[in-house]
């Protein structure tokens, strides 16, 4: 849906907005296997969802019981707290939800998007700017890992929100730092990382860009040039709006989103 207002229209100075509104919806309809009854893996989003009746592309995730006295995360297991991390994880292969160790979290794709776009002319003067938004999707954050710090040296901010002494279970949900015998901890992490805390709602606004140009050509010029323009751009301005409280960038989660880019130009026509 494209839809164009002319706010103010005078001789000198003009508004005008376009708001541009993209619905998508998709599900599973048909999969040619047994296992497309109920959730049994884990899902990234990234690929089919391979559960008939479900969005395409979806993400599930390890139901999470929080922290215990020891700062160990906690999952389900035949509906109770469990901390056997491989029982978890096989668990998914054989029961998926109907054991309650996995979650369905929802669509990895936005199903609203689009933008709002705004110009103004004062003149010879144009300005205008565009607002994008993406609505009623979720994404998978990164946190802390105690194998990562370990064997690649690779930390996260998380790691001063961690599980110190008996009684942070209750205010954190980032896990014990643990080093010896590290082995042992592998599904600890694997856990952990694919749990449901750390899936988050993506919804955002994005100031996309800026733009100002300058209609320079005038009746004396046009023996010589016909049109001229000054003008400047700035874009990837960032996030003025987020539904997740961590600050996170959805399109970016893990990663730098690029950088802001500054533009001047000018155009003309003899």
């Amino acid at each position: 849906m494209n839809l164009t207002s002319r706010n103010i229209i005078r001789d000198n100075f003009s508004w005008h907005s376009t708001l541009i509104y993209n619905y998508n919806t998709s599900k599973t309809t048909r999969y040619l296997s047994d296992d497309a009854k109920e959730f049994n893996m884990l899902l990234d989003g990234n690929s089919i969802t391979p559960v008939v009746g479900e969005p395409l592309y979806s993400i599930t995730a390890y139901k999470w019981g929080g922290l215990n006295s020891q700062g160990d995360p906690q999952g389900y297991f035949e509906g109770q707290l469990s901390t056997d991390y491989n029982a978890i994880g096989n668990a998914i292969n054989v029961s998926g939800t109907a054991g309650g160790t996995l979650v369905f979290i929802g669509t990895s794709v936005p199903t609203s998007f689009g933008s709002v776009i705004n110009e103004l002319r004062w003149k010879k003067l144009t300005l205008s700017f565009n607002l994008m938004y993406k609505l009623g999707f979720y994404f998978r954050r990164a946190s802390f890992s105690s194998g990562d710090l370990n064997g690649a040296g690779i930390g996260h901010p998380d790691y001063y929100k961690r599980w110190q002494q008996a009684g942070d279970e209750l205010h954190t949900n980032v896990p014990a730092y643990v080093y010896s015998d590290y082995p042992q901890y592998v599904g600890r992490d694997g856990f952990y990382r694919y749990a449901s805390v750390h899936a988050l709602k993506g919804d955002h606004i994005r100031f996309h860009y800026l733009n100002i140009a300058y209609d320079m050509a005038s009746r004396k010029a046009k023996r010589f040039l016909q049109s001229g323009q000054v003008y400047g751009n700035l874009a990837n301005l960032g996030i003025i709006w987020r539904t997740n409280k961590e600050g996170l960038d959805p399109d970016y989660p893990n990663t730098y989103a690029p950088a802001r880019q500054v533009t001047l130009g000018f155009r003309c026509s003899f």
